[in-house]
């Protein structure tokens, strides 16, 4: 087994933990009580719970953080200094992690011989679907390094990059706001 491969199921070994642990946060209220202790500065923990939105190690202690908030916050609220954060944390992603992180899904795709998957979208009639993708995938829970690939964020410039996460991280941000208030 390859170098980078063993480090991809490291990856996901660790997501899968950190998923376990926001859930035992959440259920022994240690998130309620960290919420409560920096009501006086939500504002910094909506900002943060954003930043950690944008990376697949870290969403669901995000999601943890956004379930408390949305208790007493307004999930408008929440989404737009949640959407800084997130497009704060998808620059450092570019900016620092950049040729690890799509190292690691070209990886992927050649270990679980995806080529002809990913081949297909680059195809002229389909190439607008990965672009198409990569916005909903920013938008959404999941990870925003696939995305930002998708969207072939690394030919962005860093100021379209960060409206483009913002408007996307904001919206996706509501929604989960929104979701968590129903549980």
């Amino acid at each position: 087994m390859s170098k980078k491969v063993k480090k991809l199921i490291a990856d996901f070994i660790i997501f899968l933990v950190s998923c376990f642990f926001a859930y035992l946060l959440i259920q022994n209220g240690s998130v309620d009580s960290f919420i409560a202790k920096v009501t006086p500065v939500q504002y910094l923990a909506e900002f943060v719970a954003g930043m950690l939105f944008t990376s697949f190690l870290t969403t669901p202690f995000s999601i943890a953080l956004f379930y408390v908030l949305s208790q007493s916050t307004s999930p408008l609220q929440i989404a737009l200094i949640g959407g800084v954060g997130a497009a704060v944390g998808d620059i450092l992603i570019v900016s620092i992690f950049r040729n690890s992180f799509f190292d690691d899904f070209k990886t992927l795709e050649k270990t679980l011989k995806l080529k002809r998957a990913f081949r297909f979208f680059h195809h002229s009639h389909f190439s607008h679907l990965a672009p198409l993708l990569g916005v909903l995938i920013i938008a959404s829970p999941f990870p925003d390094e696939l995305g930002l690939m998708m969207l072939g964020a690394s030919k962005l410039k860093y100021i379209q990059l960060l409206i483009l996460t913002y408007i996307l991280n904001t919206a996706g941000i509501f929604f989960v706001s929104l979701g968590t208030r129903a549980f």
